[in-house]
């Protein structure tokens, strides 16, 4: 089973029953989320507009502890997402105090120190961690097109060692990226052709053909992507009726 979570829930999904058992409530003010795989909940709260965020942790049972207490982020107006390690070891958050207009910062768990992995004029958003925990894929606009209307993927070591590695240079403006479990290929989320909505599309990694569609529907809002590990299904947000 997982955990799902609204802005002030959180509630056992059985996927064998598909069936979403009582929930239990939570504290207000959470913004993102995501799930441990020993079943708690990792969430950042905070209150008011942009200001510093904290980590902390809720089991189910609904008991809420900090993931260190006193340890606040400065999201700098828009996180734009963060992501627990496979086997929840490490996090990975875009943080806004940065010299450029936000850098990707990780931190060992639970007692280690933030280690800024990007230090650019760029901006940087949505790190996601590859299958095997070593190395963080993130969007950037380093390259210099339109800004924030044009992000390329990276992909970077965890450790902080080496230059940021270009996975995709694609001129259709990707919203979102994550890779698949295998770390082959990368689904994406970009604008329609049409100018309304924003499509699922696929790219082979090292591919010298363009990404492909996954699934377009005219007029219709795809998002919030998540990959099964046996690569047989795509999970998304669609506004499709």
């Amino acid at each position: 089973s997982s955990d799902v979570c609204s802005s002030d829930l959180a509630a056992v999904f059985d996927e064998g029953s598909l069936s979403i058992r009582e929930p239990v409530e939570i504290e207000s003010g959470v913004l993102l989320f995501d799930v441990s795989e020993d079943g708690r909940l990792a969430y950042w709260e905070a209150e008011g507009a942009y200001p510093t965020h904290e980590f902390v942790w809720v089991a189910r049972s609904g008991a809420i502890s900090a993931v260190e207490e006193g340890w606040e982020v400065d999201h700098g107006g828009n996180n734009a997402g963060w992501r627990l390690s496979p086997g929840d070891s490490m996090l990975v958050w875009r943080e806004g105090s940065g010299p450029g207009l936000g850098e990707i910062y990780v931190r060992s768990l639970p007692e280690g120190v933030p280690n800024q992995l990007t230090s650019d004029a760029y901006y940087d958003r949505l790190a996601r961690w590859a299958p095997d925990g070593t190395r963080v894929v993130y969007q950037s606009s380093r390259r210099g097109r339109n800004g924030r209307q044009n992000m390329d993927v990276y992909s970077i070591r965890a450790d902080g060692f080496g230059q940021p590695e270009l996975l995709l240079d694609y001129t259709r403006g990707i919203q979102q990226a994550i890779l698949t479990p295998d770390a082959q290929e990368l689904v994406l989320v970009v604008p329609g052709e049409d100018g309304a909505g924003r499509d699922i599309y696929r790219y082979r990694i090292g591919s010298q053909e363009p990404p492909r569609p996954f699934v377009a529907d005219p007029g219709t809002l795809e998002n919030l992507l998540a990959v099964s590990p046996d690569r047989k299904s795509t999970r998304l947000n669609s506004s499709h009726l």
